[in-house]
């Protein structure tokens, strides 16, 4: 056998292939099947495979020896050789494969295609490379003839009528010998086979093990890197809209801001900064010392030195050279990783309409004292939350309170009136919390002194959005001199004068007589002399309007029906001589005769038209937008949640507008506040020239206007209205005697499309005025509606 390995082994002294050889011979034109033929002839049958044991050649009548199945047929031997030859065939291979030699089975019987029995000697060779590495095998099978000898093992011979034993056994020896060989063979190949398979099944666990254990890390790797993978996506988006803030921010600050390095060098600044200190983009770098600036400051430069060296930072209400307020803050800057400062920030803060309010809020203030004093009327505040109590000095002095004594809490106003009066003002006080009602009540006080004095107080009920609470805030006046008068009214021969002193007129009315007596101190009070004016209760209701003359009366009635013996105050609008009105407090006090019937009736008035002027100035800085006239933005706040309500109740449409002036800010840098304002005014009269009369008109601050569009049905509608402000605005303003064109951007809302509460709709009508901005000049934004009607 080592014979036939050596020839099927590579031999490296042949320097030329054999077909080369073949070529150079007598038979190169010999062609391939007569090789085939050849080896037909001199093999009976075999095979040539590899490592796979994948068939690559056969030879002979090998295919008798294979069974092919049905479709695509597999070329793997051990597949499809015959069932008799699989086993040895497989014990072979291994063994060839693993003892690099080659084996050699006899006698193997094995049953063909036709059903006959037919036996075979199978020899295995090894094929090896250029490396001496078995890589493919040859398997021969050769064909063993069976010559049957003539038994006549069986043929029981007759001697003497006894069978011949002897024969008998060597036959059954012969034969159990052969199955013992046989058997022994098969034994040791189903071990080897055995032997191999359990080797190779734990080669085959422990590679899916080494594979499991592989996998496992590669997926906890796997999810360590998603892990990560989110939290860098996550900080890169988080990173990414930071900066999309900053440069928003930056770019829609109106707060100017410059931040320097510890040498004054500039480092960063915002737009609107740049026009205060001159500054272009390349003077990142340089010295703020090198610029010049409008502001009407003095020493910046030191004053940020001393913020660099203080850590301490300083704030100061300045002008510019048009006289237009700021707050200028100086800070220290520091970054994150360093405990000393670096730098400083300063910030330019418009404040020029907060101080204009604060002038004419001062103003207002002090018009309001001056008449309260006038008056001598005090103001009261009750917070009800914490029953903490505040009044001005003219309370304390009617109280008769030291101004060293602390009189801060409800519960001591309370104990400073009179114990018979105590309970029906608390029943009062309650009535105003429980019902809403207005209070209204003269009562009787007690004096340090030991004196008692009246005193007439009046109040509402009041609720502060801003911090949820609900206060009462009343005033309060001293009318002892009065309630004397009144107590002897009807005795006093000196009544004229006395109540002419304290008073600003009186009247008296006999209801038996119908006749009345106005005072000529009351017709002086409303521009009348006393020849000007008869005596009658015709011409004192003509001086009454017309609904506080009705009112009036009712509220007489009430107070005779109720049989109240207390004074009836009343809060009057008379008309004047000249046609303005005059507005009177009215303390009137019925007298009944013995039997309890009302018989005379008389009044005191007292002028507070002053304190009316005032608290209607209040009111108008209080709705009123003090330069333009307009609706503030507390009215439009407070007139949306309302004007929703109606819109859901008729099922129309409602449309909020947000109106931007574009480059307003240039307009006031450029050519003064002045200017500005009279941009502003003008723009509202033409917005409010063209609205109708159901629409409201507000500013909302700045250059920023809100308009709320009622009744509409149809979205074409509010489409044509705004069109028309378009249009309205395509002329010049006349702003000092020159034409300025103005243009703005629109920002439509619509419920029921963009939302159902006041929050949404604002947010959606801000978001379409920025996208306006964004498509140029006099653009309006306005998203398709959705609901019942469009």
């Amino acid at each position: 056998m080592e014979g036939i390995s050596k020839k099927l082994a590579y031999d490296p002294s042949i320097k030329e292939p054999p077909h080369s050889i073949i070529q150079s011979s007598a038979a190169a034109t010999l062609p391939l099947y007569a090789y085939n033929a050849v080896l037909n002839e001199i093999i009976s049958a075999g095979f040539i495979v590899d490592k796979f044991y994948t068939i690559l050649h056969s030879i002979g009548k090998a295919r008798e020896l294979i069974i092919l199945p049905e479709g695509l047929p597999s070329l793997i031997l051990t597949t499809i050789i015959l069932d008799d030859l699989k086993a040895p065939l497989v014990s072979a291979l291994h063994q060839v494969e693993n003892k690099r030699s080659s084996v050699i089975y006899d006698n193997l019987t094995f049953q063909t295609h036709q059903g006959e029995v037919r036996t075979l000697k199978m020899a295995t060779y090894p094929i090896y490379d250029m490396t001496h590495e078995v890589s493919y095998f040859w398997i021969r099978f050769d064909p063993i003839e069976t010559t049957m000898e003539k038994e006549t093992a069986l043929v029981l011979s007759h001697h003497n009528g006894d069978v011949n034993r002897d024969e008998m056994i060597i036959l059954l020896e012969k034969e159990l010998s052969k199955t013992k060989t046989m058997l022994q063979a098969s034994f040791e190949n189903m071990e080897t086979i055995h032997e191999e398979m359990q080797s190779s099944n734990e080669e085959l666990m422990a590679a899916n093990e080494e594979l499991q254990s592989t996998n496992e890390e590669l997926q906890s790797v796997n999810e360590e890197l998603y892990t990560v993978n989110s939290e860098y996506s996550k900080k890169i988006e988080e990173l990414i809209q930071i900066k999309a803030d900053i440069d928003n921010l930056i770019c829609s600050a109106e707060v100017s801001a410059v931040i320097l390095n510890n040498k004054f060098e500039i480092r960063m600044f915002t737009p609107s900064s740049a026009k205060v200190f001159n500054l272009l983009e390349r003077d990142i770098g340089r010295s703020l010392k090198n610029f010049r600036h409008n502001l009407n400051i003095e020493s910046l430069m030191e004053k940020m030195a001393d913020v660099l060296n203080t850590n301490k930072a300083h704030e100061y209400e300045i002008t510019d050279s048009h006289n237009h307020w700021y707050l200028l803050r100086i800070r220290p800057y520091y970054l994150p990783h360093q405990k000393v400062n670096s730098g400083v920030v300063l910030t330019l803060t418009d404040i020029h309409e907060l101080k204009t309010l604060q002038q004419k809020q001062q103003r207002s203030e002090e018009e309001l004292r001056l008449a309260l004093k006038m008056g001598v009327i005090g103001v009261w505040h009750w917070n009800i939350s914490d029953h903490t109590f505040h009044c001005d000095e003219t309370i304390k002095n009617i109280l008769g309170v030291s101004m060293l004594f602390q009189f801060d809490r409800f519960k001591d106003f309370m104990d400073s009136i009179h114990v018979n009066d105590k309970k029906r003002v608390e029943e009062a006080f309650k009535r105003v919390l429980s019902q809403k009602e207005s209070f209204e009540q003269d009562f009787r006080i007690i004096h340090p002194d030991g004196k008692i004095r009246y005193m007439a107080c009046c109040a509402n009920l009041y609720h502060d959005t801003l911090l949820n609470q609900d206060h009462v805030t009343g005033i309060c006046w001293d009318v002892t001199e009065r309630h004397w008068l009144e107590t002897e009214i009807i005795n006093s021969k000196h009544l004229n004068l006395e109540l002419d002193a304290i008073t600003d007129g009186w009247w008296d009315f006999n209801l038996v007589t119908q006749q009345i007596y106005l005072s000529p101190l009351f017709k002086k009070t409303l521009g009348y002399k006393d020849h000007e004016l008869s005596n009658s209760m015709e011409n004192y209701e003509q001086l009454l309007l017309p609904g506080t003359r009705k009112a009036m009366h009712a509220e007489l009635e009430k107070h005779k029906m109720n049989n109240n013996d207390s004074p009836l105050i009343q809060e009057l609008s008379m008309q004047h001589k000249d046609g303005h009105t005059v507005w009177i407090v009215s303390h009137l006090k019925g007298i009944k005769n013995k039997r309890g019937k009302w018989i005379r009736m008389i009044g005191t008035q007292t002028d507070i038209t002053a304190l009316k002027i005032a608290e209607d100035q209040l009111k108008q800085h209080a709705y009123k937008d003090a330069l333009t006239q307009l609706a503030n933005q507390m009215v439009f706040l407070t007139a949306l949640p309302r004007a929703l309500a109606r819109a859901k109740r008729n099922q129309n449409i409602l449309a909020i507008l947000y109106v931007d002036l574009n480059n307003f800010k240039l307009i006031n840098d450029t050519k003064g506040h002045s200017v500005g304002d009279g941009v502003l005014r003008e723009t509202a009269n033409r917005l409010l020239a063209i609205s109708r009369e159901v629409d409201l008109v507000a500013r909302l601050g700045g250059d920023e206007f809100g308009i709320l569009l009622e009744d509409i049905s149809t979205l074409k509608e509010v489409h044509s209205i705004i069109k028309r402000y378009i249009l309205a605005f395509s002329n010049p303003l006349k702003i000092n005697r020159a034409d300025l064109l103005v243009t703005f951007s629109i920002g439509v809302a619509l419920y029921p499309g963009d939302g159902e509460t006041p929050e949404a709709l604002l947010q959606r009508a801000d978001e379409n005025m920025y996208a306006a901005k964004k498509k140029g000049e006099n653009q309006y934004i306005i998203s398709p509606i959705v609901g019942p009607t469009t």
